[in-house]
């Protein structure tokens, strides 16, 4: 019984995260908009990869 006390408590907080992330996720996408040109790519076409968030300039930056 303590341990379904424990579990419940644990999904509810998990929720909560879960909601707060996606509302912050939502600011930043707010905060990123102001910076977009409107072109797909942005300098290099590092970050606006297909592939996703700069993991080709990662791959330069580590080499």
């Amino acid at each position: 019984d303590e341990m379904t006390q424990q579990n419940a408590a644990l999904s509810e907080e998990s929720a909560a995260s879960a909601a707060s992330l996606s509302s912050r996720i939502g600011q930043l996408n707010d905060l990123v908009a102001a910076f977009r040109t409107g072109q797909e790519q942005g300098a290099g076409g590092a970050w606006a990869t297909s592939s996703g968030y700069g993991q080709e300039a990662f791959g330069r930056r580590a080499a």
